[in-house]
């Protein structure tokens, strides 16, 4: 066949072409190829006419190949099909072949032309595509949390096999299925408003819910749902995740339970703290009053061994009665407090100190502040005002008898705590009294040596635990001692924390 037949195509028109291009007679076989294929497999043209070019075809895509092309030519009917053919380079490149019968024209079949196109980097990008699609589907599998697919009709279209494991099916099961048949009836219709409020606008849904699975057994899950969209930017469905946080939610549960009955504990407790104070006081006051009045009337009947007996009654009944109140204020720390709130600590210090002009005068004691410029602190006023005011008042009480009194009131800011530091040059501690003091009713010294019923440190530490802060001292006998506690500072993370976690405070009660 000549390149001037009028039957075919111009083969001038054929050669510069950009595409590669093939010819083939009534044989079926190639009798011609443009530069541009010659040019990509890198051979002259009476190497690849004939069977020739055929050498190049991959083996896994020959018997292919030969199959659809003699179907297609038997039949006299266009084809296409995609191979791999060696290049110039001599690497294997894809092509996809389109072949299309020529008929004369007086109709009579006369051969075929095709038109190939290099298509290798499509190729590539869909092997790596595939490859990408399988190390995904491996990790949506390998999750250890419940993920799947759902169409915005709720049918679940795809599902991992965790999720197949959380629900005891299969993931044939659960593919198909609807996706509100899986929740606890109390939940649907509040699922279905959230997911078409989702549907309607952007953004994620997070919610726990209570699911059910194949046997009927329930359990809580936390699910966390985003819109799926198509190339046009349509909302198509919802890809889901479940977590199970059933042992976690149980534990909520048990610790509510907990709490509500520590609440009942508590009230118990004060109520009770309240009648024992009152009833126990009432006949403290009787003895004292009755005491007072012997000593009045009778006062001639007695020697100096009564008047001293008489005042132990009294000393004794008074001494019980503060420790009454002392352990009636102990129970009311943590409920009958103010609310924590920003505090200036110049200004505590300023009205503990006032509280404390009497001893301090008395004991001619000077007391030396360094919290100018201090951050504010959480705290209730009251309570944090008595911490101060009974650890530089025990300062001066536990004072050494030749030794003037001197106080140090300084603070260290310690990023979201501050810690306060009081010191004094007192008669000091044993290190192994350390935790001791800090116990209800702990006395170092006899009453005689030195005045106090054993509650007050006892206080000062459940008030700085109530405030999230520790207390501790460190002192060495007879060189004094410093008391050091910390306090949240105001305006950081950890005292939003601590305002929002503090539970109502109860101002007042008659107790009755």
């Amino acid at each position: 066949m000549q390149q001037s037949d009028p039957n075919w195509p111009d083969l001038s028109l054929l050669e510069a072409a950009p595409i590669l291009i093939w010819r083939a007679g009534l044989d079926a076989m190639c009798n011609w190829f443009n530069t541009a294929w010659l040019e990509y497999r890198g051979r002259k043209m009476e190497q690849e006419i004939g069977n020739g070019w055929a050498e190049g075809v991959h083996p896994d895509d020959f018997d292919r190949c030969l199959k659809i092309y003699l179907e297609a030519f038997g039949a006299r009917r266009k084809f296409d099909m995609e191979y791999r053919i060696l290049m110039a380079n001599g690497e294997y490149g894809w092509i996809a072949d389109y072949g299309v019968p020529v008929h004369s024209n007086d109709g009579e079949f006369i051969g075929y032309v095709g038109y190939c196109f290099d298509i290798t980097d499509r190729y590539k990008s869909e092997e790596s595509a595939r490859e990408k699609e399988i190390e995904l589907r491996a990790i949506y599998d390998s999750s250890s949390v419940s993920i799947f697919h759902f169409g915005v009709d709720g049918k679940i279209t795809q599902a991992n096999r965790r999720m197949a494991e959380m629900f005891l099916c299969s993931v044939g099961e659960i593919v198909g299925s609807d996706y509100f048949s899986h929740l606890h009836r109390s939940c649907i219709e509040d699922a279905e408003k959230n997911l078409a409020d989702l549907l309607d606008h952007e953004g994620k849904l997070e919610v726990e819910r209570i699911y059910v699975r194949s046997d009927k057994t329930e359990f809580w899950g936390l699910l966390s749902v985003e819109r799926v969209y198509d190339g046009n930017n349509n909302v198509i469905g919802f890809v889901g995740v479940i977590v199970d946080i059933n042992d976690q939610k149980l534990s909520e549960f048990e610790l509510e339970k907990a709490f509500k009955n520590l609440e009942h504990s508590n009230s118990e407790l004060e109520q009770f703290a309240y009648v024992a104070s009152h009833d126990l006081r009432e006949p403290l006051r009787m003895i004292s009053g009755y005491a007072s009045l012997i000593e009045r009337r009778y006062s001639g009947s007695f020697d100096a061994d009564g008047h001293e007996f008489l005042g132990y009654i009294r000393e004794g009944a008074q001494r019980l009665d503060q420790m009454v109140l002392g352990l009636l204020a102990y129970s009311r720390i943590d409920r009958r407090g103010d609310p924590i709130r920003q505090i200036s600590p110049c200004e505590i210090v300023r009205i503990a100190l006032l509280n404390l002009q009497a001893a301090i005068d008395e004991s001619q004691a000077s007391v030396e502040t360094n919290i100018s410029y201090c951050p504010d602190v959480m705290g209730d006023k009251s309570q944090i005002t008595r911490v101060f005011q009974n650890i530089i008042g025990n300062s001066i009480k536990y004072r050494r008898n030749d030794v003037r009194p001197h106080v140090l009131v300084e603070y260290a800011d310690l990023g979201d705590m501050v810690e306060f530091r009081i010191g004094d040059n007192g008669i000091g501690i044993l290190s192994e009294f350390y935790d001791r003091i800090f116990g209800l009713f702990q006395r170092l010294h006899t009453r005689q040596a030195i005045d106090g019923n054993g509650i007050g440190l006892a206080v000062c530490k459940k008030i700085i635990e109530r405030h999230r802060g520790n207390i501790f001292v460190e002192a060495e006998p007879g060189s004094g001692a410093t008391f050091k506690f910390t306090l949240v500072k105001a305006g950081t993370p950890l005292a939003n924390e601590l305002s929002a976690t503090e539970p109502p405070r109860q101002l007042s009660s008659s107790g009755r």
